[in-house]
Parts: structure tokens; sequence; C-alpha cells
């Protein structure tokens, strides 16, 4: 079986929507602790990207700044975030985590794995390595756009 550059990427923009639609609609349904989508992906940048700017979440999520300032506002005063002025540019504000928001994301991370375990519970081991052999060399050719911005700022 023969598969060219364009065959990947029509795989990919076909399925990858799919994946994520799928994901979207667990995490809808399950709404734990009330946190939505756009929350979770939030708290999961900052707890990867802890002192991140406001600009910096905007950029990795596709939203405009108005858009997360919105998002960051709730989590704020949720109680899940916190944002303090960098003390050496007074102009840009660091987000991070608190515990609570740390125990969220870990809580809703975890039930959306075991979710994910379950469907691919259907799979054959080997078609599981097939999966995550995939996974592994799609992410250095995706990975790099997802930090540029954090990375260039710090």
């Amino acid at each position: 079986m023969s598969a060219s550059p364009a065959e990947a990427a029509h795989a990919v923009l076909e399925w990858a929507p799919l994946v994520m639609r799928a994901i979207r609609a667990y995490m809808r349904q399950q709404r734990s602790g009330g946190l939505s989508v756009p929350q979770f992906r939030a708290l999961v940048f900052i707890d990867r990207h802890a002192g991140a700017s406001l600009s910096d979440l905007a950029e990795h999520l596709g939203v405009t700044l108005a858009s997360m300032t919105r998002v960051v506002d709730t989590l704020e005063s949720q109680g899940w975030v916190t944002r303090e002025r960098d003390v050496e540019d007074r102009r840009r504000i660091r987000m991070s985590l608190t515990d609570q928001g740390h125990t969220l994301m870990v809580r809703s991370r975890r039930a959306t794995l075991e979710h994910l375990t379950d469907r691919f519970g259907t799979l054959s081991v080997s078609q599981c390595q097939t999966v995550i052999e995939a996974m592994r060399i799609m992410h250095p050719l995706f990975h790099v756009g997802d930090t540029a911005s954090t990375d260039r700022e710090r």
C-alpha cells in the first residue's frame, strides 16, 4: 500500500475534526465541575505554559483577545486561575492555575482520557500501536507552531 503526503494530509483533514468533535461532545455532555471545553483547553494550556500571557492563550486557541478575556475572567472569578503583572514587563499579565484550577483540570482530563480509553478498547493491540505511532510521527509536524509565540517571548 502506497501513500503520498497529499493522501496523508487528506486523511488528517478528514479525521482530525471528527475526533475533536467527539471529544468536545463528550466534554459538553459531562461538563465536569461546570467547565466548558474552551475553559478546559485554557486550563490545560496555562498548566503547560505557566506564566503565559493572555495573548499566548488566545493565539493558541485561535480566538480573539476579547473572547479570551471573557473566558479567563470566568476562570479567575471561579478561583481557578490567577493573573499577575510581569515584573520585567509591566504591560504583560502572566497567568497561572490555582490549586483548585489544577485539580479541576486534572479531574476533567482524567475523565476524558477514560472515555477515550473506552473508545479505543474496541481496537486490537496492533491497531492501538498504529494509532500511537501515527501520533508520534505527527507530533513534531504540528507541535512547533503550538508553542512558537510563548517560546519567542521568553
